[in-house]
């Protein structure tokens, strides 16, 4: 049978035939289009399900539980804000610090004109010793914020650290520059001069600040480091004397009131006073080491009790009250936390932990 035959009755204009197949392809372009716009809706919804989720979650419970919602949310959305900050503040509560830089890292990208993670970031890298990353999130912010003094303060002690103390004197500089009168940072400064031997430069800085803060400890003690240095250990004594009155736990006054009473002949007395420092170095080395291991009971009983020898009641509260959450049922945490309270006047918190510590 001839083929041509079988179209015979096909009147179609071949035109019309095409734009039939365009029509049909068209027809599953869209519903393809339509599909996937659907599934897009979906997804986003499905995904800010689970973001939700994860949130109640995390709020609800403990961070174990809600840690691989919160995972599987963050990568489903790898820019949401409040995740990343679940995740990097979870992780830090649980110790889990290389987890938590990497959240952190993310967050900051996201977030990069904000403070908040950088702050972060900067004091777990201090913690975990990273200094010179530490520095530069702290530079950072400095430079967006060049009136906060406390946020200057502690970046100039992180580049005292590592030896930068040129640079420690050009963000005092400019710090100053906001905040002129500011007794910290110009006593910051006449010891960035010292340290860098511009003897003459320190002297007039700590004369000045003297006369405007006699009441200020640390402006006392540089002005007395310089007298012992020029030798005259005596004047050096007398304003050590007066600054440990305002300031009683300042160790590295007392280790310079003990080379001076040294240099003066005052043999016991200088021999007490470094005992005193070498208590005041050891209750800080523990304390360290607390924070760096806080499941240890028996570190963050020890630092405790260091601290509270050397009349740091304060620090002493900050190591037990988190140790008492962990080690309930510990009795010497709670009868040094009674210790604590008395110190403090707070007697009814006092006679609680007392009565839990026998």
């Amino acid at each position: 049978m001839d083929p041509s035959a079988a179209r015979v009755g096909d009147a179609t204009p071949p035109s019309q035939r095409v734009w039939g197949r365009r029509r049909l392809v068209a027809g599953v372009v869209c519903a393809a289009l339509v599909a996937l716009v659907g599934y897009f809706i979906w997804k986003g919804q499905h995904n800010a399900n689970l973001r939700d989720h994860a949130l109640r979650a995390h709020l609800d419970g403990p961070f174990e539980k809600a840690e691989p919602l919160l995972k599987r949310a963050s990568a489903a959305l790898p820019d949401d804000v409040l995740l990343l900050k679940a995740l990097s503040l979870g992780y830090i509560e649980e110790s889990k610090l290389d987890d938590a830089v990497v959240y952190l890292n993310r967050w900051c990208a996201v977030e990069p004109d904000e403070a908040e993670p950088l702050r972060l970031r900067l004091e777990l890298y201090s913690y975990i010793r990273k200094k010179d990353a530490a520095i530069a999130d702290g530079l950072r912010l400095c430079e967006r914020d060049p009136g906060n003094v406390k946020m200057c303060v502690r970046v100039t002690d992180l580049l005292y650290d590592v030896g930068r103390v040129a640079d420690a004197e050009t963000l005092l500089r400019r710090c100053l520059q906001s905040n002129r009168g500011d007794p910290g940072l110009r006593f910051l400064l006449a010891k960035a001069c010292h340290v860098q031997g511009r003897t003459p430069e320190a002297q007039q800085l700590t004369d000045a600040l003297v006369a405007e803060h006699p009441g200020y400890a640390d402006g006392l003690a540089l002005k007395a480091i310089l007298y012992r240095e020029a030798n005259q250990p005596a004047l050096a004594v007398t304003l050590l004397e007066k600054a440990l009155t305002l300031k009683p736990d300042y160790f590295q006054a007392r280790y310079h009131l003990s080379l001076a009473l040294a240099s003066v002949g005052k043999t016991k007395e200088a021999e007490r006073e470094m005992a005193e420092v070498n208590r005041h170095r050891l209750s800080q080395e523990l304390l360290r080491d607390s924070r760096m291991l806080p499941e240890n009971l028996d570190l963050q009983v020890r630092a405790a009790e260091a601290l509270l020898e050397v009349g740091a009641t304060d620090k002493a509260v900050g190591v037990l009250e988190p140790a008492v959450k962990r080690f309930a049922t510990a009795k010497s945490v709670h009868r040094l936390l009674a210790t604590c309270y008395e110190r403090q006047g707070k007697i009814a918190l006092a006679e609680q932990h007392r009565r839990l510590g026998q």
